[in-house]
């Protein structure tokens, strides 16, 4: 509860350009926060490791929406809501039911699998979206050519509406 009213504040100060990146952020130290919590010794550990992850899941989540619906397109905004609700209701009677299955290897196994489980989806997801940084596209040497080309137009133009007057 306090991490969620403290990543308020925190959230307040993020500029819009630089969402996803805080986004990403946050969910780097949510899945490693999972690692730490199942991996603590002391309650104290497993305190600061919870309001940490309660600043981030309080932060992450209305972002995440608000990214999603600020790139969903204007006639599919419905579509990836939908979509969104189901990932998030949906499939949660699947995750009650194998968290069940998987919490009989112990609680601290389990959790630590859950973090490590979250980092790898968010590492293939990150790669399927922004790949290695390399871009398939090369970059046009004519760009001389392309502004020529403008220009040539734009003076095209210009004598057609002189022609008219």
């Amino acid at each position: 509860m306090i991490g969620g009213i403290l990543s308020m504040v925190v959230g307040q100060g993020v500029k819009d350009n630089h969402i996803i990146g805080f986004v990403i952020g946050m969910t780097c130290s949510y899945s490693v926060g999972l690692v730490i919590f199942g991996l603590a010794t002391d309650s104290w550990m497993m305190m600061v490791t919870a309001a940490i992850m309660g600043m981030v899941d309080g932060v992450a989540m209305p972002m995440i929406m608000t990214f999603f619906q600020s790139h969903a397109p204007a006639g599919s905004m419905g579509t990836v809501m939908g979509a969104l609700m189901m990932c998030w209701a949906g499939l949660e009677p699947i995750s009650y039911a194998l968290s069940g299955f998987l919490f009989e290897l112990g609680a601290q196994t389990f959790i630590v699998g859950s973090g490590c489980f979250l980092f790898v989806v968010f590492l293939v997801v990150m790669f399927m979206a922004y790949g290695l940084g390399f871009s398939k596209e090369t970059p046009s040497t004519d760009d001389t050519e392309s502004a020529e080309g403008e220009g040539e137009r734009e003076r095209e133009s210009a004598v057609t509406q002189e022609d008219m007057v």
